[in-house]
């Protein structure tokens, strides 16, 4: 999904208003490719200000559309991170953010492939 003013009208339509500095950090995140992760340091670089790792976090944190605006794929260096404003790892909050790091990576690297093996077409021929 491509975050730019046409999205932020969406948004807006849906009752969501976003301030110029969550909209940018949503934009980034738009660009981290599916099934990755990247750092809030990450975020912060890419948003021109190195040093506002605390304020993407908040951004990160009233995010209220976490399926649309992958805030999962945004971690810690140490750790997961936080997600929806928890930082405890026995939450479920935290588990569901594993669980969507974990489903984009299976459908990135699925445990059986989409393609069919070579012998299989060779049969069907």
């Amino acid at each position: 999904m491509k975050l730019d003013g046409s999205n932020a009208k969406l948004l807006a339509l849906l009752g969501y208003s976003v301030g110029q500095f969550q909209l940018q950090t949503y934009q980034v995140l738009a660009s981290i490719p599916f099934g990755q992760t990247r750092a809030y340091g990450w975020v912060a670089s890419r948003l021109g200000r190195a040093t506002v790792t605390r304020a993407v976090g908040q951004a990160l944190r009233n995010n209220l559309l976490p399926i649309l605006i992958p805030c999962h794929r945004v971690v810690s260096v140490a750790s997961l991170g936080g997600f929806m404003g928890i930082i405890d790892s026995s939450r479920p909050e935290l588990d569901l953010k594993r669980r969507l790091q974990a489903i984009e990576q299976d459908y990135v690297n699925p445990p059986l492939p989409f393609e069919l093996p070579e012998m299989v077409l060779d049969v069907a021929r």
